[in-house]
Formats: structure tokens, sequence, C-alpha cells
């Protein structure tokens, strides 16, 4: 009959709707990250900088520009990345009290400035420190001569010489022209050190309310469609219906995967898409430990390709003492109680 599969998949998108909102309390009392804890988070890297001898951190927009200061790629170049470089330059310095704080400021072309001061990037100075440059001009050799960066005689060919232009960590996502062009212009760079990638993976009780309560809900949100599935359905019908539960409680899923029968023996089923989450990774530590306030997913699969996968995915908070914290809700306690 025809629209027959449209209402039978609206039905299945009320239900599951129905379910989920009989008990959002997980998402009670959780507030975004305050514009102090940006600050917080730049200082803590400044300490780092200065133990380790590094001048500055110059970062491209991105998740690790966003994470320090609140703005994503999108927000700066909603389509790709400029080739006008916009960097944010993150320098260790001492406030009246003795203490190590971040200063930070920008490199940004001329005709950009105004739209760079109407970021909402969290700030304690009254307004933004912003290095210009011209079209015309090289603005890696701008960022060099600027009042950032003490000027030195430029090395010459002598082993014995000390180096002392300035040593930059460059965000790991930083593209390769633009750390080639800093060094061109007189910087010289270390990778970023164990401490320094460490950072964003200590989270703070405010950023543990959220992933507790996303998690919780993503979890909740598996269990409230699945009594609601009906044959017929696809797994586009299964995807949108729940992203449809999510937008109910004015949540968004930026990754939703949805994979039946013989689809699911394939991970990702073959492509993913969505926003980079900061997990520990173990694949190829060579050293670096788990800490307190680490975040790991813990994700146990069987997959018999042409017939079925199933996968776990649990999100655990490393605590400073005892087991580990569940973020993500109750356990599965079976195929049929997920």
């Amino acid at each position: 009959m025809p629209g027959q599969p449209q209402r039978r998949a609206d039905k299945a998108e009320r239900c599951a709707i129905r379910n989920f909102m009989k008990d959002t309390s997980f998402l009670d009392c959780v507030e975004g990250i305050g514009a102090e804890e940006f600050l917080q988070r730049r200082n803590r890297l400044a300490k780092v900088l200065k133990d380790e001898g590094v001048a500055a951190f110059v970062i491209e927009p991105g998740y690790t520009f966003e994470y320090y200061a609140n703005v994503s790629q999108k927000d700066w170049a909603p389509y790709e990345q400029d080739d006008r470089p916009f960097l944010m330059v993150i320098q260790p310095e001492e406030d009246d009290q003795g203490a190590v704080v971040a200063k930070t400021s920008f490199l940004a072309p001329h005709f950009e400035v105004g739209r760079v001061r109407m970021l909402s990037i969290p700030r304690s100075e009254p307004e933004l420190d912003v290095v210009v440059w011209e079209e015309h001009w090289n603005p890696y050799a701008t960022l060099r001569r600027s009042r950032l960066f003490p000027a030195v005689a430029p090395l010459r060919d002598n082993p014995d010489e000390v180096d002392q232009r300035p040593l930059l960590v460059a965000d790991p996502e930083t593209r390769s022209r633009i750390v080639g062009g800093l060094w061109d212009a007189g910087f010289r760079f270390q990778g970023a050190s164990p401490a320094v990638r460490a950072l964003p993976h200590i989270k703070t009780d405010a950023e543990v309310a959220i992933l507790r309560a996303v998690n919780t809900a993503s979890a909740a949100a598996v269990r409230a469609v699945r009594p609601c599935l009906v044959p017929g359905l696809t797994e586009d019908d299964a995807r949108r219906i729940v992203r449809s539960a999510l937008a109910a409680a004015g949540m968004q899923a930026s990754i939703d995967i949805v994979l039946f029968d013989e689809d699911g023996a394939l991970p990702h089923g073959g492509l993913q898409t969505g926003r980079k989450v900061r997990t520990y990774r173990p694949k190829f530590n060579k050293g670096e430990r788990l800490r307190p306030g680490m975040v790991l997913v813990v994700e146990p699969g069987v997959y018999l390709e042409e017939r079925f996968g199933v996968r776990l995915g649990d999100v655990y908070l490393v605590k400073e003492d005892g087991e580990p914290e569940l973020l993500s809700g109750g356990l599965s306690r079976g195929l049929d109680d997920p």
C-alpha cells in the first residue's frame, strides 16, 4: 500500500520518542563549559610550556583550537580551511604574583580582524591581542618580527653556536605548509610532548558531567528505540528515529551508525563521519600511562563477515581511587536488553 512504509517509520519514531522522554533526569543540572574553564585550560598548557622551555604553542582552527578557545573550524571557515593563516599563539608568562599563566594572541589578516574580535573567545583582557598582517606581507615573518618574540641574530653555520630561535610546538593538526612557513621565518620546532598531549585528556568535573550526560543519553536512546523497531524499517529509518529521540530532549547526534544483519559485520559500515572525541587510545602507546581524569572506551566486539556483528561500547572514567566509573549508563544485560 502506498505510504505504508512511511507510516510504519513515523509510528516507530513516535514510540521511540515517547519511551526516551519518560526519564531524562540524566540531563538535569548539566551546564556548558564556562569562560573561566577555557582560561584555565590555557593556563595549564602555559605551565607545561614553561617547564619545557617552549616559547609558544601555535594552533590553527580545528579541534584543539576549539578546546582552548571555544571556536570550531566551522565557526571560522564553514566549508574548508582558509589559505590565509589564522593562528592562535599561546605563550607562558608570569602574572603579578609570579604564577605562570597563558598569554594568548592571534595572527590574522587585516581584513579579518573585525571578525576575529567578534568570535566568542574567552579572555581576561578587555579585547583580543591580534598581530595583523597585510595581504602583501609574509604572515609568518610578521609574527616573527612582532612584539611577541625577541629579535635574535640568524643562525650561522657554526655547530657550536646555540640556536636562539624561538622554540614552538605546533598542534599536530597544523598543516605542514604553516609549519614550513614559520620555520622559514626564523622559528624552530619540537614535537608535542606527552605532557602537552595529555592535557585535553584529563577531564575536569564540568567535562565529566557533560560526558556522563551525553553517553547515558546515547545508551538510553538505543534502549528507547529497540522495542519500537518492526520488520520493514530500513537502516536509514532507524538512524532517523534515533536522531529524533535525541532531538526531543534538545540533543543532536554527531555520529550515528545503524547497521542491520551482514552490514553489522563491518564495524563502521565502511563510512563514518562526525566530530572527533578525545579519548585515550593505547594502540601506539610507548610509555604513557592512564591517569585519573582520563576517559576511555571499552569496545569488545564479535564480527562474522556476511552474517552479523555485535559490539559493546562502554565509556569509563579513570578515578583517583577504586574502580573506574561507568559514564554510559547501566551495563548491557544481553542482546534483548542492551
